[in-house]
């Protein structure tokens, strides 16, 4: 969600008060009671850098909030394998096994020649 987004539902008067976010490394709560976003020093949200600069900027929301934009998300897409895909994945996992399989005989065979000289 953008800070442009939050602006617009308190003006609307739409956001819930307790509403929270986190913007560049400080906290932010929307108290409907004096209609203000406030960060943990009381200070206002713009108070200290001039918030225009900011408004298409992204900011992280707190679990309680998520309710909220799980709503406002279109659905989600599932994604969509390819036969290409498919291929490039199944050549990938053989390419692993075989490896992993080259490991697993230098082991046995190291664990066969330690097992000699201790005869």
């Amino acid at each position: 969600m953008k800070i442009i987004d939050i602006l617009n539902k308190m003006a609307n008067g739409t956001l819930e008060d307790g509403f929270k976010f986190c913007f560049e490394d400080e906290v932010y709560t929307y108290t409907k009671e004096d209609n203000s976003i406030r960060d943990n020093s009381r200070n206002k949200i713009g108070q200290r850098k001039a918030i225009e600069k900011y408004l298409n900027e992204e900011v992280l929301l707190f679990k309680e909030n998520n309710q909220e934009v799980i709503e406002e998300k279109e659905e989600i897409k599932e994604i969509e394998i390819t036969e290409r895909d498919r291929r490039i994945i199944m050549s990938f996992v053989i390419k692993t096994a075989e490896k992993t399989n080259e490991i697993i005989r230098t082991v046995n065979k190291l664990t066969k020649e330690s097992e000699k000289k201790e005869e």
